[in-house]
């Protein structure tokens, strides 16, 4: 028998893994990481022995590795945060050996799901990664409630998804090639937008999970990397509502048990957002007659306050004579069956299965959450905007007025800094000036979202001011109510902004003080003092008055550079500099 010596084995080690090596990649084969994370501090914890249990149980593919973080109560035989790399068994006991026991943890928290998934995929790195979320969900609702996403019952604390917890639990991981939602009510298009970048797709169920999840006995086996990810997707939700069905692995009863699962391709998602935004600006002010072709919709979730995005839009592009709205209700049909890779129910009559969207049948359903809803990464495509006219306006919807932040004198007017309230909808502000002998209103745009805005108002005396934000039907807010003072100017001239880096937006600015009026003219020169060109305003009055850089071609044509202005009206004259970036 020949011998090799110490020198020869790491040639033969290397040899070794070369041939390894060949057969994975003759194979074609990607190695998968697949993360779980349990939040069972909670009336779930049964249910999450379960299903390690199940995943211990499962054909285990080579090339996976399944790592299980899971956070059980302190009377649990499992309690605490443990952290295993699950291990084939088929006894009734978890076996699988913990990698790390955290002691307690709190999985109501986003940083303990954020470290879990940053630690799970470092430590077992692989060309294809999936993060699984387990426990109780509740879409978007509710702040403080018992039961949201990932609840901690020892903790009393849970992942919050409107105010950006959820989303921000999942930012900055490496990208996954799926994300799994086991728990309630989560595969919404709220939710969806909220994580929008995280993931290739995205499985979940849009309606209540039953308490024994999803089937991780079959669904681990795909993962062998021989599988493509959307197909792996698909399998997924096929097994999940045969799993519920009659004998299936997770129904011990005797009928079917309602069920809807779906995985959504999020690289078209963006799309859909943008059709759905065009048409909630679009027909905002048609609300009322949408929100009439929701009767009959299957209702789910908090208040039942939820349809199915495909039930929903399918009636709109039938129930209606207008064929306008038929086809742009179509248009976001088409979008949306773009992004659903698969989707089924079990016993629904509906047709449903694909996500849920916000459609509250009763007003007192939006008073109550519309502030949450408006800070959602969903608020941004308007959909809040169409709700908000959806029911007859009595002016129950409190508009609160501008809050003041500051005033600066310029020229002739007062620039006034204020604070938004937020608002479900776009709505201007107008000042009502009032001197001694008349009343003169002004009025500015005010953007989607927008929280502070500075608005010029000019004066020619001391007047005072109210701000009101106008609403729909009349029903304004209350007034902002300032006592303000001319401002003492003489013959002025400024550039706005200065520097000027975007012409298309800058202006110059004079101010004519009383008095003094007449033919006005602008004269350009450069720094040597040469004059370059000269532009005729006619006559002007008393006031403020402008000009767009636009409107004077050469302005629009000049070199970056420092620049003398200067304006003359009759005999008097002033300058200004004037930088151009």
């Amino acid at each position: 028998m020949p011998s090799f010596s110490v020198k020869s084995k790491p040639g033969i080690i290397a040899w070794l893994l070369f041939l390894f090596a060949l057969h994975l990649y003759a194979n074609g084969a990607d190695s998968w990481t697949v993360l779980v994370y349990i939040a069972g501090d909670n009336n779930l914890s049964e249910a999450a022995i379960q299903n390690i249990n199940d995943m211990e149980a499962a054909a285990l593919p080579a090339n996976l590795k399944l790592v299980v973080q899971s956070d059980l109560p302190e009377d649990s035989p499992y309690p605490g945060g443990q952290r295993r790399l699950i291990r084939a068994d088929n006894s009734p006991q978890i076996t699988s050996p913990v990698v790390q026991n955290l002691g307690p943890v709190n999985s109501g928290d986003p940083r303990t799901l954020y470290d879990f998934a940053s630690w799970g995929f470092k430590r077992y790195p692989s060309q294809r990664k999936a993060l699984v979320i387990w426990g109780h969900g509740n879409n978007w609702f509710k702040d403080q409630g018992s039961k949201w996403i990932c609840p901690d019952d020892g903790q009393q604390s849970q992942i919050n998804v409107s105010n950006g917890q959820f989303k921000a639990a999942l930012q900055g991981l490496p990208h996954l090639d799926i994300l799994i939602l086991d728990a309630c009510s989560m595969q919404s298009v709220e939710v969806l937008t909220e994580i929008k970048s995280v993931a290739d797709y995205v499985i979940g169920s849009e309606d209540e999970v039953p308490y024994r999840g999803f089937p991780y006995r079959e669904m681990m086996a795909w993962f062998d990397g021989n599988v493509a990810p959307e197909a792996i997707c698909s399998q997924i939700v096929d097994a999940y509502i045969a799993s519920y069905d009659l004998y299936g692995s997770q129904n011990p009863g005797q009928y079917p048990v309602p069920v809807t699962c779906s995985a959504i391709r999020m690289q078209d998602f963006e799309s859909f957002l943008q059709e759905l935004k065009s048409f909630s600006i679009k027909y905002r002010f048609r609300a009322s007659e949408l929100l009439a072709l929701r009767l009959g919709c299957h209702e789910m979730n908090h208040g039942f306050c939820d349809v199915d995005i495909y039930e929903f839009f399918g009636k709109v592009s039938t129930g209606t004579a207008d064929l306008e709205l038929q086809n742009d209700a179509r248009a976001v049909l088409a979008a949306w069956e773009n992004v659903v890779v698969r989707k089924n129910n079990l016993t629904y009559v509906a047709d449903v299965g694909g996500a849920a969207l916000w459609l509250p049948w009763d007003w007192q359903y939006f008073e109550a959450f519309w502030t949450y809803y408006y800070k959602l990464d969903f608020a941004q495509y308007r959909w809040i905007s169409l709700l908000c006219h959806a029911f007859p306006w009595d002016g129950d919807l409190q508009m609160l007025p501008p809050t003041l932040v500051s005033t600066n004198y310029s020229l002739g007017s007062v620039v006034v800094k204020l604070e938004l309230p937020d608002y479900p909808d776009v709505t201007p502000l107008q000042a009502i000036v009032q001197y001694d002998d008349e009343i003169l209103t002004y009025d500015y745009d005010v953007a989607w979202m927008q929280k502070q805005i500075s608005i010029r108002i000019p004066l020619k005396g001391d007047a005072q001011v109210k701000i009101v934000r106008l609403g729909h039907g009349g029903y304004n807010s209350s007034p902002l109510e300032l006592e303000l003072e001319a401002p003492k100017a003489v013959l002025s001239l400024q550039a706005h902004p200065n520097p000027v880096r975007n012409r298309a937006g800058a202006v110059l600015r004079w101010y004519v003080p009383e008095g003094l009026s007449g033919p006005a003219r602008l004269e350009l020169f450069n720094i040597k003092g040469q004059k370059l060109g000269s532009y005729d305003l006619g006559t002007v009055s008393e006031l403020e008055g402008c000009l767009p850089f636009p409107s004077w071609s050469l302005l629009r044509k000049l070199p970056s550079g420092v620049y003398q202005i200067r304006l003359k009206v009759g005999r008097k004259n002033c300058e200004g500099k004037l930088t151009i970036l």
